[in-house]
């Protein structure tokens, strides 16, 4: 998501934050939930915006000589909503 600046993809602010995460082991093969409550705020165009979202990153990872490894994250968004900045 960064830009080569170690910008945000044109936000101005944002915060990310990560709850605890549900590991479910099978053998060498794992489902992580994790909740998520993600805050952004953009606009550098005049046209300020703020974003509030809320979901769960679900990681699918697997046992690899090195260690565990996430081989497949989905974003599963319960809620979100945009405003404008006052």
């Amino acid at each position: 998501m960064r830009a080569p600046d170690g910008s945000m993809s044109g936000l101005l602010k944002w915060q990310h934050f990560q709850g605890f995460s549900t590991v479910d082991i099978d053998g060498d093969r794992a489902v992580a939930r994790t909740q998520h409550l993600h805050t952004h705020k953009g606009g550098a165009d005049g046209q300020g915006w703020n974003l509030i979202q809320t979901g769960f990153f679900v990681d699918r990872l697997e046992r690899r000589p090195e260690g565990w490894r996430i081989i497949h994250r989905a974003l599963e968004i319960i809620w979100m909503d945009t405003f404008p900045t006052v």
